[in-house]
């Protein structure tokens, strides 16, 4: 009768199983309910501060932004312009036509002064009645030309050397002018720049945070998923061994169906008297004991167990059959009638106990 399709037996209760995944499921997911709302909460919280930060941080960031811009523009605006003249300055000042004025200016200077002496000495020479013509008075006037001569040379030896000398401090001034304000300048931006990478580490951390503080509650969650795949699974696996049982029943009940198309013998004989007690019926399973299935059906004896036997043919055809109705044995004992394809069996080693 199709090898045990469709046998129809109450499953097994997981009504136990059930309701305690199910406790367990319902309970990660308030947990993680609870969680990511404690989870938005202490963000917020946490966001405020971050925020407070940030409203300092910021405007200082844009502050020294500004400063570094101010200090640029002034440098290019103010100081650079005098830099390069105080280099060009330094450059041309030490110059051989420079060093040949000066020397000039020093010696002019030194041959008025000398003049101014001489005169004043001749004058002096005349009040006291020396005529400055005479010889002596000549050679006095050689000797004050000589030193005004060394003295003319000294002069122009020390102004060249003044202005080589102002020359390099002014070279030295421009170039520590120029070397002090582009680091004042790129003092300000790294001001800023620490500033800002402050700020910005300090969000980036807030929601990092927050994330980590929200993914607990998807742990939870994760909890929920796997109390819900458990329970599955133990479903799954209790009635997989279930269904193997049934089929391996169904089985087993074709195969005592197998061994009653070979007793006919035994269906056409009649029934002894004193029922069926003797009879070896309990290796044998009608191919179907439902009384549906059955035609000109009389009894013929009753079991030790009181279950009334009855010689039958089926509506398909076929010798006579000596058996049980299936709709009677389920009334007396229930667990040995089972259904394959909506037609009633009597799995006859359980009916016939006590028989």
């Amino acid at each position: 009768m199709g090898g045990g399709k469709g046998v129809k037996a109450a499953a097994p209760d997981y009504t136990p199983v059930a309701a305690a995944n199910k406790e367990a499921a319902e309970l990660s997911a308030q947990v993680a309910r609870e969680q990511l709302a404690w989870a938005r909460e202490q963000y917020a919280a946490d966001r405020e501060v971050t925020q407070q930060f940030l409203d300092v941080m910021l405007p200082s960031m844009r502050a020294e932004a500004e400063a570094g811009e101010r200090e640029r523009d002034r440098y290019q605006n103010v100081f650079q312009p005098i830099e390069d003249e105080l280099v060009r300055e330094a450059r041309d000042y030490g110059s051989p036509e420079r060093m040949e004025l000066e020397a000039g200016k020093a010696q002019a200077d030194v041959a008025q002064a000398f003049d101014a002496q001489r005169k004043g000495a001749l004058a002096a020479l005349e009040s006291y009645g020396v005529d400055p013509s005479q010889t002596r008075s000549g050679a006095l006037d050689r000797s004050a030309r000589i030193s005004q001569a060394a003295a003319s040379a000294g002069a122009s030896n020390a102004a060249r050397t003044q202005v080589e000398n102002i020359g390099r401090a002014m070279r030295g001034e421009a170039i520590n002018i120029g070397r002090g304000y582009p680091g004042s300048i790129a003092q300000a931006y790294n001001t800023a720049q620490a500033a800002g990478g402050g700020a910005v580490q300090a969000n980036l951390q807030t929601t990092a945070s927050g994330a980590n503080t929200m993914g607990t509650g998807m742990q939870w969650t994760g909890l929920q998923s796997g109390f819900m795949q458990n329970w599955g699974q133990n479903l799954d696996s209790q009635g997989r061994t279930w269904a193997a049982g049934q089929q391996a029943r169904a089985q087993e009940i074709a195969g005592y169906a197998a061994l009653v198309g070979g007793a006919a013998g035994l269906a056409m004989a009649p029934a002894p008297k004193g029922g069926f007690g003797g009879t070896n019926l309990g290796m044998l399973a009608a191919m179907g004991s439902d009384i549906r299935i059955k035609k000109n059906i009389r009894r013929v004896g009753v079991l030790d167990n009181g279950l009334p036997v009855y010689a039958f043919q089926y509506i398909s055809g076929g010798p006579t059959i000596i058996g049980l109705m299936a709709q009677e044995v389920e009334k007396v004992i229930p667990e040995a009638v089972i259904e394959i394809d909506g037609i009633k069996h009597v799995y006859y080693d359980e009916a016939i106990k006590g028989a």
